[in-house]
């Protein structure tokens, strides 16, 4: 008797297709040889498809015996369309708070609630079946989390025992959108391949926290037997071989390229901070001999010369520190032989050296913090005595104290916050010649600081600061792309 076996290509053509959930199941022969058969020419196939420029646009579309799984407001995007310029796509997820996707000024598109209200031929998993949501589907959380970490433990350093990790964190690791699919293309136990498109989680922006927790889930699939695909321009699980290779380091070349960027600063930036002294020492003279406060308008002068001159300050030693720490690491190559270009300096020393700058920065906000509430108890002292000249004079003479304190612990502090902006201008150099960096940065960033807080700056060298201006992020701008939007740029929303 002569066996017959379904052609799955021809299955395909009539529309019984394994990747469209209204259609129906493919039908084999029962015999072992047909099923051996589909197994080996039909692996089940579902494609992960996020908002990576790189790679979103080279997702099977057209390929109907793939399931296609995309993610919150991508579905009116090109990228997602097949050939014939249909949306296609079998399961869709929107994993955030309902007051996040329900809100009216979303980004992205303004009608996604109205999207999300409409009936669809594809579930929507979402954190709960919301009455809203007709196709809502709650995600198997309590499932996944029993599934992938009920075997791990934490060890409690107060008690000193192990308690069961979901005691200890409720939920398990999931980091991103790109997380919640592939743990529910897990669970299911439907596929045996799992292809990943437009998700890259490269660049320097809420993406990098999200890439372990990507290539966790990764390695759940490859555990379980389950072929990943990835496209090669993807930096989800390429690092350099430890220990074999060195990769993440700072070459000379780079630094002195550096070097003469930040010198050419510097020309302008320290005469500029000589006059706003000189003129501030004059002003504080004149000051003196007219009794301080008995005339308004050079006191108002000799306020806007101090902050003149605080911020010169901050800037010239800002670059200094930026030039200093250059100059450092040109005096403290590792080398493999006597040549300067064959020196590098590692990750590791730029890690350690920003850690010391850290605890210098702290320091030097903290006396500075002080001097600031020195300088307000004194304020209150000399409006209390501005008619006693003896007294007012004796004031007067500790405020200039405090002024040069003030200067000088700004220009200490902006030196470090120099220092430290270089280094992880630095690393994140370094991390361009390793290949799970992938992602173009722009290496003309610099951090202007803000001394009395934690907030930063960002210019472009030999941009003037303007407080009206939107700042930018260190490094550039966002060229990865995950699961956060689907706008062309792939910006996160």
């Amino acid at each position: 008797m002569t066996e017959t076996i379904t052609n799955p290509i021809e299955d395909e053509a009539k529309g019984t297709l394994r990747g469209n959930l209204d259609a129906p199941e493919l039908k084999w022969e029962n015999t072992i040889t047909a099923v051996r058969r589909t197994r080996l020419t039909q692996p089940r196939t579902v494609a992960l498809c996020g908002f990576a420029v790189s790679s979103r646009h080279l997702a099977p579309y057209n390929k109907k015996t793939v399931e296609i799984w995309g993610c919150n407001e991508a579905y009116n995007a090109n990228y997602m369309k097949n050939s014939a310029g249909e949306f296609r796509a079998d399961r869709w997820f929107q994993m955030h708070l309902e007051e996040d996707w329900s809100r009216n000024n979303n980004p992205n598109d303004k009608r996604h609630a109205e999207w999300l209200g409409k009936e669809h031929n594809f579930p929507i998993v979402m954190q709960e079946n919301f009455k809203s949501v007709p196709n809502a589907e709650a995600f198997p959380l309590d499932e996944c989390d029993e599934l992938f970490f009920s075997k791990a433990k934490a060890y409690d350093v107060k008690t000193g025992k192990f308690i069961p990790w979901l005691e200890a964190y409720e939920h398990g690791y999931y980091s991103s959108s790109f997380a919640w699919m592939i743990a529910y293309a897990i669970w299911s136990q439907k596929f045996d391949v799992i292809e990943i498109w437009g998700f890259n989680m490269a660049t320097q922006s809420e993406y990098m926290y999200q890439k372990p927790g990507a290539e966790f889930w990764v390695a759940q699939a490859l555990a379980r037997g389950i072929e990943i695909r990835t496209p090669n321009n993807s930096p989800i699980m390429k690092g350099h071989l430890y220990g074999y290779t060195v990769s993440d380091v700072l070459l000379p070349s780079q630094i002195r390229t550096r070097l003469e960027e930040v010198g050419k600063e510097l020309v302008g930036l320290k005469d500029a901070a000589m006059q706003y002294h000189g003129a501030r020492l004059e002003l504080e003279d004149m000051h003196r001999v007219l009794y301080h406060d008995k005339i308004p308008a050079i006191a108002d002068r000799l306020k806007i010369r101090l902050q003149a001159e605080l911020a010169a300050t901050a800037r010239v030693n800002f670059y200094m520190g930026a030039q200093a720490e250059s100059n450092n690491y040109l005096g403290h190559l590792t080398r493999r032989h006597d040549n300067d270009e064959d020196g590098w300096i590692d990750r590791l020393t730029m890690e350690v050296r920003k850690a010391s700058l850290r605890a210098e920065i702290q320091e030097y906000r903290t006396n500075l913090d002080s001097v600031s509430g020195a300088k307000m108890e004194l304020e209150f002292l000399r409006q209390k005595y501005i008619n006693d000249p003896e007294v007012s004079a004796a004031l007067g003479l500790r405020k200039t104290e405090l002024q040069n304190a003030e200067i000088e612990w700004t220009g200490k502090l902006s030196f470090s916050l120099g220092a430290i902006s270089q280094v992880e201008h630095y690393i994140v150099q370094s991390e361009s010649r390793n290949p799970n960096m992938t992602a173009e940065y722009d290496y003309g960033y610099v951090v202007v600081p803000e001394l009395y807080g934690e907030d930063i700056d960002v210019l472009k060298l030999g941009e003037k600061k303007n407080d009206t201006k939107t700042t930018k992020p260190l490094g550039a701008p966002n060229t990865g792309g995950a699961g956060g939007s689907p706008s062309e740029s792939g910006q996160p929303a």
